[in-house]
């Protein structure tokens, strides 16, 4: 509010008497009257100034909180992703500790396998001992099996590199290329897993 304003507000309400009465020159009311109005006009802008500036100032702190929280959110979002990739490492790994533990045992036993089945190809049918060491076997694969471990005896079907071992290359009439034509070891998987593959021969 301008000052000018507020001095012809309170002149239109000074009472009839003292509006007809001109003012002296240094007349003390007067001077008193200007000295007021001047300072509630002061007074008045120094509160718009302050309320403006609180204001700003309140959205200001909005904004800001609003930025904070936004990237809290973010942070949050960022902890939960990484702790859940942390929880499927850490299952994937226990699965495999506990799937794969026996491979060391398991490849320690496979040549008790192959042991008997060599046996059972150098003894005659009528050895009595035959059908001991063929239920020797099947007890013994059939505990393997148990434990996850499978024999791979890749004979007549194509040669697999990340099975198989070639141990050579032979030319063979009527037999199509790259076909396992002997198998000289098994080989064997755990829970999928490759611990030794079958060592064969392959058709060229």
């Amino acid at each position: 509010m301008h000052h000018k304003n507020i001095i012809d507000e309170l002149m239109a309400h000074e009472p009839t008497e003292q509006k007809d009465k001109p003012a002296k020159v240094g007349d003390p009311r007067l001077d008193e009257k200007l000295e007021k109005a001047v300072q509630e006009a002061e007074n008045l802008e120094a509160c718009a100034v302050k309320s403006q500036k609180n204001k700003t100032k309140s959205e200001t702190d909005i904004e800001n909180l609003c930025e904070e929280i936004d990237q809290l959110k973010n942070q949050l979002l960022r902890a939960a992703a990484e702790l859940q990739n942390t929880q499927t490492r850490a299952e994937r790994e226990i699965n495999n500790a506990h799937k794969f533990a026996l491979e060391q045992f398991s490849k320690a036993l496979l040549p008790i396998a192959d042991n008997l089945e060599r046996a059972l190809e150098n003894t005659p049918q009528n050895d009595p001992h035959v059908e001991g060491v063929q239920l020797t076997l099947q007890l013994f694969l059939s505990t393997l099996e148990k434990f996850g471990v499978e024999p791979i005896y890749p004979i007549n079907k194509p040669f697999d590199p990340e099975l198989h071992e070639a141990l050579s290359i032979q030319q063979v009439p009527n037999v199509k290329s790259n076909t396992v034509i002997q198998v000289f070891e098994k080989g064997y998987l755990l829970n999928g897993r490759l611990i030794r593959p079958a060592k064969v021969i392959v058709a060229a």
